[in-house]
């Protein structure tokens, strides 16, 4: 829902909605377990934050590609 009703509020706006699950990255909250590092990790949430007004929005991705609802 956090991704659903922002996405249906804003779309007669250029804000996209999307949320990202980077994957099991080895940070202090896995307790340094994750198989991916930090930089890897961050490279999805940070293309979903500059795709642009031009994105689809309403997705949840991850590093393999979307999951649908």
């Amino acid at each position: 829902m956090s991704t659903v009703q922002p996405t249906a509020e804003l779309q007669h706006t250029p804000i996209g909605v999307n949320s990202a699950c980077p994957a099991y990255v080895t940070t202090d909250l896995t307790g340094h377990t994750g198989y991916m590092m930090l930089a890897e990790g961050a490279r999805l949430p940070v293309a979903c934050a500059l795709a642009g007004g031009n994105a689809v929005s309403g997705r949840f991705v991850e590093p393999d590609g979307e999951t649908h609802w």
